[in-house]
């Protein structure tokens, strides 16, 4: 059977749903930011709550460009993280410094994208003269905000209002609340003797050797018949040593 590839880093599947707005076929001037992109014409990248702006340079000289988005409500940002702090894979994930891609989908269940369903919900604001929707610098910001992703995947939350530090806290605070950690044992040696005395073990019913199946003869002679004296002490009380039976033999 052939093994099952290993899911991509959390980084590079953000970045794939990012990359993935590109228009299909990509225009002349998508194309164009592309090539901007992957030549670092993209300098200064900065992501705040609803905007990602950056300085493009190309052939016409320096542009700056942003992305506008609005970010979550705070209130959506407190719902997502109570709902991934009760499912213990991702609040683990989270809490090991990571974002995994499934948060997207959570906030999808909860009303709110947590990023763009296509890129024409993006407002693209570039001091370029160039007349086209978008322009070659609004996508070759998304191509690099895309990179930054890839190598952050918190900047997805910054984007729409959240700090990686924020969501953390918000996380930590909700699996305490929910899932309060065990308490640790007294480190007391003393409380050991404190503890109260076990209770007394109940005595146990004298069976009588014949109330189980008759056993096998042994020498011709009946085994239960023979051992139920035996039975008989060994249910009874212990013997007492100074019992004049049960003195030592005499040398």
């Amino acid at each position: 059977m052939t093994p099952r590839p290993a899911p991509p880093p959390p980084g590079t599947a953000w970045a794939d749903l990012l990359r993935a707005l590109a228009p299909d076929p990509p225009p002349p001037a998508w194309r164009r930011g592309s090539a901007l992109a992957a030549s670092g014409a993209v300098t200064g990248l900065k992501v705040l709550p609803g905007e990602a702006t950056a300085h493009i340079r190309d052939h016409h000289g320096p542009t700056t460009t942003s992305l506008l988005w609005p970010p979550a409500r705070q209130q959506d940002w407190q719902r997502a993280a109570e709902a991934l702090a009760a499912q213990p894979v991702f609040r683990d994930a989270l809490l090991a410094g990571l974002l995994p891609v499934e948060t997207a989908r959570v906030c999808e269940l909860l009303g709110w994208p947590a990023l763009p369903r296509r890129f024409d919900d993006i407002a693209c604001v570039c001091s370029c003269p160039a007349w086209q929707d978008p322009c070659p610098h609004a996508a070759a910001l998304l191509l690099a905000l895309a990179d930054q992703v890839e190598r952050d995947p918190f900047t997805v939350a910054a984007w729409r209002g959240c700090t990686r530090e924020d969501l953390l806290e918000r996380v930590g605070r909700a699996a305490r609340t929910h899932h309060p950690a065990p308490q640790a044992p007294a480190d007391d040696p003393a409380a050991f003797w404190a503890a109260p005395a076990l209770p007394d073990t109940p005595p146990l019913p004298a069976a009588p050797a014949h109330s189980w199946a008759p056993p096998p003869a042994a020498a011709g002679q009946d085994l239960a018949a023979a051992l139920a004296p035996l039975y008989t002490r060994l249910a009874g009380p212990p013997p007492d040593p100074d019992h004049p039976d049960h003195a030592p033999p005499a040398d």
